[in-house]
């Protein structure tokens, strides 16, 4: 893991977007308003990788996740209706774009976290010139989910520069690896 760390820090300060996702080997990413696995080195991966950025994620994902999220972390919830009530402290945008490129400029990278509607838009970002990494958790298996990531990762001309192996997980979860990739 300390490779990966290096990797994933030196990557991470030149990127100013970075795509995070975890995901079956049929794209799922999500079922019945969860993740339908328990990953310990992803989730430890994910804290570490994110920690100083605007985590940036949808309203289905974000209501999936708040009671999961430290309320340190910068969330950007992306929506175009209202913000929940009393969640007040979190920033609200409508887009991606608008968080990039009209907001002040966070201390970090901005964090593409789902759901597929910000997923989406990150790619689409990146294919206009927006320097970014994906940083992909792939989990062993097929778990019949409602909620996809949209696209292959192979066909956005990314360049790979981290997989692991398949990995065991310590406390019993699915197998899984990680890849990272880059637009530069």
């Amino acid at each position: 893991m300390n490779l990966e760390r290096s990797i994933l820090t030196d990557c991470g300060a030149s990127a100013e977007l970075v795509i995070v996702a975890a995901m079956d080997q049929a794209y799922g990413t999500g079922k019945d308003g969860g993740i339908p696995w328990r990953l310990t080195r992803d989730l430890q991966r994910f804290r570490a990788l994110t920690t100083g950025g605007v985590l940036a994620m949808g309203r289905v994902t974000y209501a999936s996740c708040v009671d999961t999220l430290s309320k340190d972390r910068a969330v950007a919830l992306l929506s175009k209706t209202r913000l929940p009530q009393g969640e007040a402290r979190r920033v609200h945008a409508v887009s991606l774009k608008e968080l990039l490129f009209g907001m002040t400029p966070a201390k970090g990278p901005l964090f593409a976290c789902g759901g597929e509607g910000v997923w989406s838009e990150a790619i689409k970002l990146s294919q206009r010139g927006t320097r970014t990494m994906a940083a992909l958790t792939i989990v062993e298996g097929r778990f019949d989910c409602d909620r996809r990531f949209p696209v292959d990762p192979c066909l956005w001309g990314f360049k790979e520069v981290l997989r692991t192996a398949w990995q065991d997980d310590p406390e019993g979860g699915p197998r899984s690896k990680f890849i990272q990739l880059v637009n530069w």
